[in-house]
């Protein structure tokens, strides 16, 4: 015996539309986060207010060798940028990065290091089919990534000629637009000439 009487169908029939709409709004959120985590966002940055030294950078190659490097004491800035493979925009915006470092570096602007945080060297070889570019460092520690107080990625600084932290670009970038080229530029020359 039905407690609804006749209203059997009825019930059913709005149980499976509800779940029908629940399954329709769980697709649309997954679509929409998936392009948000694809999605570049605007070029952004922030001004570092309380100027500090560059932390000495001690990094791992990927023949295993360790490097050490003093952002801008060697004459000239650097774009020091922290990544991970696992991470989908820095996946992104990566190759834009270190494209864009190569053209400025033969100028003598700006040279970018892009300091993998993952755990070993055979995801990071696996992102770039084993030819992994010499720009392309691992913090095999962790003491460069914590004296950069990094606390997302990505996340970039631009380290000037005479070792100060004086910018930050939180958050995936669009490197290859005219716009970042154009902002790098001249943010150099002043710096330069300030």
């Amino acid at each position: 015996m039905s407690v609804f009487p006749g209203r059997g169908p009825r019930i059913a029939l709005a149980i499976g539309g509800l779940l029908l709409l629940q399954g329709v709004a769980l697709l649309g959120h997954r679509a929409l986060e998936d392009r948000r985590s694809r999605a570049v966002a605007a070029f952004r940055f922030e001004r570092i207010e309380a100027v500090m030294p560059a932390p000495e950078l001690v990094l791992e190659r990927p023949d295993g060798a360790r490097v050490a490097i003093a952002p801008g004491r060697e004459g000239e800035a650097m774009l020091v940028h922290f990544w991970a493979t696992w991470c989908p925009p820095c996946r992104q915006e990566l190759p834009a990065l270190l494209a864009l470092g190569r053209r400025l570096s033969p100028t003598g602007r700006v040279r970018v290091v892009a300091i993998a945080t993952d755990t070993s060297w055979s995801e990071i070889r696996r992102f770039f089919k084993g030819a992994i570019p010499a720009e392309v460092l691992r913090d095999a520690t962790g003491r460069v990534h914590q004296a950069f107080r990094v606390s997302s990625l990505p996340d970039t600084y631009l380290v000037t000629a005479d070792g100060l932290i004086r910018i930050r670009f939180a958050g995936a970038q669009d490197w290859g637009s005219k716009q970042a080229h154009e902002f790098l530029s001249r943010e150099l020359t002043e710096l330069i000439h300030s």
